[in-house]
Formats: structure tokens, C-alpha cells, sequence
């Protein structure tokens, strides 16, 4: 019976830890493919939607450095659940990126797409996060 707690015990850290990076990492990729669909990438263009996604991220970190005084303290049971919601976070950035993808052409829309998905998956994990904390906290 120890081991089998010693492992979901692990099991649980594991997922906490690495929950949000995969779930990026299948947004990142998911936009990818789907902007393939409309247009075949040079490397220019993928380097363009990369820089895009970094921005995003560097963004969102400049306005949390400038709103933000306290660290955020979230329980395990709030990164669990709020994680568990990531579907919201990653089919709405990948719709982004697609969208961005049909309505610009060329390295903008590479540049645009990687930009708007990685925001929106902040933004929208960062509300599946205070959703998951406000049902704990009732």
C-alpha cells in the first residue's frame, strides 16, 4: 500500500509540474500544424511565430511584474483542477492562431498567429486557475 501511495503521491507532483509547459507545448504545435493548412512556413515564418509566442509570454510576465506585488500562492487541489481545464485554454489559442492565419497573409500572420495564441493560452490558464480557486475558497 506505500508504494502505491508513494507513486500517486509522485504521480501528482509530476502532473503539477509539467501540466502547464505540455499544455503549451500542444498549443505551440497545434498552431503550427494548423497554420501549415493555409500556408507552407519558410524559416523566416517560423522563427517569426516563435518570436511571436516569446513576446506573449514576455508580455504577460511585464504586467504581472508591474500589477502583481505579492507572489500568487495556489494549493495543489486549485493547480489540479485549474489544469485539468487547460482544454479551454488550448482550443481557444489554437482557433486564434488559425484565424490569424486566414485573415493575414505572409510573415505577419506567422509573427500575429504566435503572438495571439500564446496570449490568449496566458490569459485564459490564468482564468482557469482563479476559476478552480474560487470554487475552493466556497
Amino acid at each position: 500500500m506505500r508504494a502505491k501511495r508513494l507513486l500517486l503521491k509522485n504521480l501528482r507532483l509530476s502532473v503539477m509540474d509539467n501540466a502547464s509547459a505540455y499544455a503549451f507545448s500542444i498549443t505551440i504545435t497545434g498552431c503550427y500544424a494548423l497554420l501549415t493548412t493555409i500556408a507552407q512556413p519558410d524559416p523566416l515564418d517560423i522563427f517569426l511565430a516563435a518570436a511571436g509566442a516569446v513576446a506573449a509570454f514576455a508580455v504577460a510576465e511585464l504586467l504581472t511584474l508591474l500589477l502583481l506585488r505579492e507572489e500568487p500562492q495556489e494549493s495543489d487541489s486549485v493547480k489540479l483542477l485549474g489544469r485539468m481545464l487547460n482544454f479551454l485554454s488550448v482550443g481557444c489559442a489554437m482557433g486564434a492562431a488559425y484565424l490569424c492565419g486566414l485573415l493575414l497573409t505572409g510573415p505577419l500572420s506567422w509573427l500575429t498567429a504566435g503572438f495571439v495564441s500564446a496570449l490568449i493560452f496566458i490569459f485564459l490558464e490564468g482564468l482557469e486557475l482563479a476559476v478552480a480557486e474560487a470554487r475552493e475558497d466556497a
